[in-house]
């Protein structure tokens, strides 16, 4: 089942959180997966949205994204996007509607 890793970011130190992103994407490359949303504005529609950026990447599984999240090269760069932002992030799977 296809599995998201949803996160809301709020960035801190913007030139520290830019390093994070130069090195982000060849940690992900080599997956079957890809990046959904990337985004700094959105229209809330109810309640109150906390995120700065929200970003969604999209796995063909969720042992997919948990392999990606335990890769050494990424948990190498992951002290970059500590020091320049906090972060609330999620894994969820996806939604298969019910057959009739």
């Amino acid at each position: 089942m296809t599995a998201y890793v949803i996160a809301q970011i709020q960035i801190s130190d913007p030139e520290v959180y830019q390093q994070y992103s130069e090195s982000f994407m060849p940690t992900f490359a080599s997956f079957k997966g890809g990046v959904t949303v990337v985004g700094d504005s959105f229209d809330t529609l109810e309640g109150k949205w906390d995120g700065g950026r929200t970003v969604i990447l999209k796995f063909p599984d969720k042992a997919e994204a948990l392999r990606w999240c335990d890769l050494p090269e990424y948990q190498e760069i992951i002290q970059l996007r500590f020091k320049g932002a906090n972060a609330n992030i999620i894994l969820a799977e996806g939604f298969i509607p019910p057959t009739e």
